[in-house]
């Protein structure tokens, strides 16, 4: 079967906004600040105006300088790279590969809500996400973004607990930019519901840019959302082993141009849950 439709689909569409005031003169007393109030997670974040390339090629444990990878070189994630208070930059036409490892072993990265990711590939240089092996799926796990487009829906991280929104809120969170990014050969499950896909993005905001996307042989779903009001445009998926796109957890953002093609493997070319109102503009779907 081949679908290509332009649609809107809004699925349980929930939206709430409560607003309390009081009136008052100038005569009235000014509150405190409250210590309870949820802080910005952002706010004591440098932005980078230049960075590092690191001498060791093989990336471990939590990055927390402006750090940059080089198209020079070829990149090694070994565990978990946690990207912290900081800005990791990809220059065009860079390779990464995940080692192969399982449970605590397994090689993927984060992008933590304090951080940013500056990943601008071309077509003709593409950023290159992939297994050591590069030949099937599974080689090794993949790539979260976490972000501060928040709801009551959206809990810590799955895979890791220690990383997840906090409570404080902002829709337009920019986590920086995917653009002319491969995954290939990612997706493990690490335990019983903690699945780590090719993509995945937790309460990711709209002033994050992500285009041009490919997930190619994930053992888990291709791409998977939750929450978040960031939008995606030329996203293609093949070869997944669970579902190819998957939304959650009140996702409201817009995808533009979805291209799922779903072989023998797999089980939905879409799967939606959660009091989710998400708009699909010019998406195909082949199933063989």
């Amino acid at each position: 079967m081949n679908y290509s439709k332009s649609a809107l689909i809004a699925l349980a569409s929930a939206s709430t906004i409560a607003m309390t005031g009081c009136g008052g003169g100038s005569s009235d007393p000014v509150d405190p600040v409250d210590p309870t109030e949820p802080v910005n997670p952002r706010a004591d974040v440098v932005e980078c105006t230049s960075y590092t390339i690191p001498a060791e090629k093989t990336l471990s444990g939590d990055i927390t300088t402006c750090t940059e990878l080089d198209s020079a070189s070829e990149w090694t994630i070994d565990g978990l790279v946690a990207v912290k208070g900081t800005t990791l930059k990809i220059q065009p036409g860079t390779t990464i590969v995940g080692l192969p490892g399982t449970g605590d072993a397994t090689s993927y990265m984060i992008i933590d809500i304090d951080a940013k990711i500056m990943a601008e590939g071309t077509a003709s240089a593409p950023i290159i996400f992939r297994g050591e092996a590069g030949a099937s799926e599974g080689e090794w796990g993949g790539l979260t973004v976490i972000g501060n487009a928040t709801n009551d829906q959206v809990n810590p991280y799955e895979v890791n607990t220690a990383y997840g929104p906090t409570d404080f809120v902002d829709l337009a969170d920019n986590s920086g930019v995917l653009s002319h990014v491969q995954i290939l050969n990612s997706g493990i499950t690490m335990a019983e519901d903690k699945e780590i896909n090719g993509l995945s993005l937790i309460a990711v905001g709209t002033g994050t840019q992500i285009n041009d996307i490919t997930v190619d042989y994930s053992d888990d779903d291709g791409v998977e959302i939750w929450g978040g009001t960031v939008n995606l445009t030329n996203v293609t998926i093949t070869n997944c082993t669970d579902d190819y796109f998957d939304v959650d957890d009140g996702f409201s953002g817009t995808v533009t141009n979805l291209n799922i093609t779903q072989d023998t493997l797999g089980n939905a070319a879409m799967e939606m849950s959660g009091d989710t109102a998400a708009t699909f503009e010019d998406f195909t779907i082949v199933q063989n």
